[in-house]
């Protein structure tokens, strides 16, 4: 989807909430990619499980779409437990078709996660991709919103060799793409705007965007300022 002379392109987030998706009627529509909730945690302490999962992953794929990612909410907790946790979504790509999968850290507010006094600190997300980088070579992007990020006491973000994905100023209301995109700032919002001396590589603008084949469920909505090509090249072939 492209708004004037600058191409820009959309994900979508996905669980088990949104019940059953019409993968072909999501790529009709022009959707670049999706980050599908694998789960949350990790196997001895807190831990969810999507149970949609695998088969949201494997329709995804069948049905064509060009980026499937395995999203995972990260818990905070002791060294083992954070290495626990990257074995989990190591796992998950495994569900995913190779020439399509890539990897999302939700570093974000789970309200059951916080409830518990399991929200993640900076501490947490930096084990979690020093730990991801001793075990594979394959791009990790990192969810973590402004107020996230001030919450930490504002830390230097360029020690990640990770993606940025921010979550500010989210537009009102139900959005359609990519208008909902324009309406919300769309290349020029604050929101872009680095933070930790990182500019964000993608910007999730909405929680409410009405997209076919979800619809009528409403959906986070990722916008990357690029074509397709890039955000491939982004999300799979490191920085």
């Amino acid at each position: 989807m492209g708004n004037g002379a600058v191409m820009t392109s959309f994900l979508v987030h996905v669980s088990h909430r949104h019940g059953r998706i019409d993968w072909p009627d999501v790529v009709a529509a022009g959707v670049a990619g999706a980050a599908i909730r694998a789960g949350e945690g990790e196997p001895v302490g807190y831990r969810f499980t999507d149970p949609k999962f695998e088969t949201n992953a494997k329709a995804a794929a069948k049905a064509g779409l060009g980026l499937v990612g395995a999203s995972h909410g990260l818990v905070g907790g002791r060294k083992d437990a954070i290495g626990r946790q990257v074995d989990l979504l190591l796992a998950a790509l495994d569900h995913i078709d190779a020439a399509r999968s890539w990897a999302l850290l939700d570093a974000g507010v789970v309200q059951e996660v916080f409830a518990l006094g399991l929200g993640p600190r900076f501490a947490d997300i930096r084990v979690f991709h020093d730990r991801w980088y001793e075990s594979t070579d394959r791009t990790l992007v990192v969810h973590i919103p402004r107020y996230a990020w001030q919450s930490y006491n504002c830390p230097d973000l360029s020690v990640l060799r990770c993606p940025l994905v921010t979550s500010d100023a989210l537009g009102a209301g139900t959005v359609v793409l990519p208008s909902g995109y324009l309406r919300a700032g769309g290349d020029s919002a604050p929101a872009w705007a680095p933070y930790g001396y990182v500019e964000p590589a993608m910007w999730t603008f909405t929680y409410a965007a009405r997209v076919a084949g979800i619809a009528p469920d409403l959906v986070d909505a990722t916008a990357f300022r690029g074509g397709v090509d890039e955000l491939a090249e982004l999300l799979r072939g490191g920085l």
